[in-house]
């Protein structure tokens, strides 16, 4: 642990995550889009900044979940109208992995079968048998962990215990709605009462300011979706006068936050287009920028909350470009149309 060695190893292994997820985007692309778009997106994420960096400079689960999400999202556009068992217990597996990686990226969990649910419609009892394969599926790949919490905590969580914590991270008095590190943290008593019981000693603190403060709540939440998909300020920027007076770190930041915006606009004009079209998939774009974020614009954001659905974004953002490019008019004629 904390070795170079260790690090080393943590940080190829997100690369791979983050090159495997070139053929995802790729598969995606080209399911959706066509070859063109396919090729366009895959190479854009191959040389993506953005991408290059988490995967690169942040040893975390970023890059693991940016390609299980990419890997769910291209496996239910191949199951499109698919009743073999074996695919959607198969994918009930896969959604069990991506739940114990990170839950938050669960949420997708109800656009996916929604979606696949949807496409057998003609066939609700067939849809509804399947569906409970892929739960089956679910609850056996999550068994052994419920277990295991079980067994430490005596009580049952099924993923994760500190939602209250991150809750009130970013709702608390004398807050700004992002999070600026624990908040009167207290290791003692955690260790004097138990996590489980620390843990909802904190959400009980941030619901009763949320109680309380339901218009700051409100504001706060306003500001968390504006960041999440335009950026979250720098530490320091939150602080009045601190990095001022050092113009090129300001205009860095103010650059970086206008690239985030653009890159949002491209995704959603692509995906309005997309629509429009009624190209495949568009629902189930939509319905990933629908549910994905919310449980971020409840506590805090962070630029990395943004990578799991950035190769979707990314899909979008380039066939916004390739549709204007096939479009006899000019650049801008079209894009002012659309």
């Amino acid at each position: 642990m904390y070795t170079n060695a260790s690090a080393f190893v943590a940080l190829a292994l997100n690369s791979l995550f983050s090159a495997l997820t070139c053929l995802m985007i790729f598969k995606i692309a080209k399911r959706c889009f066509g070859q063109a778009v396919a090729l366009g997106a895959a190479w854009t994420w191959a040389l993506f900044p953005v991408a290059i960096y988490w995967s690169t400079h942040f040893i975390h689960y970023t890059s693991l979940s940016t390609l299980l999400l990419s890997l769910v999202f291209w496996l239910t556009l191949r199951m499109e109208g698919s009743t073999r068992r074996w695919d959607w217990f198969a994918l009930g597996l896969v959604w069990a992995v991506i739940f114990l990686t990170n839950p938050a990226v669960g949420s997708f969990v109800v656009v996916s079968a929604g979606w696949l649910a949807y496409g057998l419609r003609p066939h609700y009892r067939k849809a509804a048998s399947l569906l409970c394969v892929s739960a089956v599926a679910l609850a056996l790949g999550l068994a052994p962990w419920v277990v295991r919490n079980y067994r430490v905590f005596g009580k049952i969580v099924l993923f994760r215990s500190d939602f209250g914590e991150e809750l009130l991270d970013g709702n608390h008095e004398g807050g700004n709605g992002l999070y600026v590190g624990p908040v009167h943290w207290n290791g003692e008593r955690m260790v004097r009462i138990g996590e489980l019981n620390y843990m909802a000693e904190r959400r009980g603190e941030a619901m009763q300011f949320i109680r309380r403060h339901p218009k700051l709540f409100a504001i706060f939440t306003l500001k968390r979706i504006g960041f999440f998909w335009c950026d979250v300020p720098e530490q320091g920027g939150l602080i009045p006068g601190y990095n001022h007076d050092i113009p090129h770190l300001s205009l860095g930041m103010n650059a970086r936050h206008g690239l985030y915006f653009v890159f949002a606009v491209a995704t959603f004009w692509g995906l309005w287009v997309a629509y429009r079209h009624k190209e495949k998939g568009t629902f189930l774009f939509g319905g990933l920028f629908l549910t994905y974020p919310l449980v971020y614009y409840i506590t805090h954001c962070s630029p990395r909350y943004q990578q799991p659905i950035l190769p979707e974004m990314l899909v979008l953002a380039v066939y916004l470009l390739w549709r204007a490019s096939r479009e006899p008019s000019t650049l801008a004629t079209w894009l002012w149309k659309h």
